[in-house]
């Protein structure tokens, strides 16, 4: 309950975040973004407010 309600600050202190995704591996956050073998990996920059 603790690590919940840190990562939620944490969520909440930064702007732009529109979506959150809950997997365990990479491969699975690839396959729910589209298909891995066409688009390449993009950089998420999150800024504190």
């Amino acid at each position: 309950m603790i690590a919940a309600s840190a990562k939620d600050a944490i969520r909440r202190s930064l702007v732009g975040i529109a979506t959150k995704i809950r997997r365990t591996e990479f491969s699975e956050v690839a396959h729910e973004a589209g298909n891995p073998g066409q688009r390449r990996p993009r950089l998420l920059i999150m800024h504190a407010r």
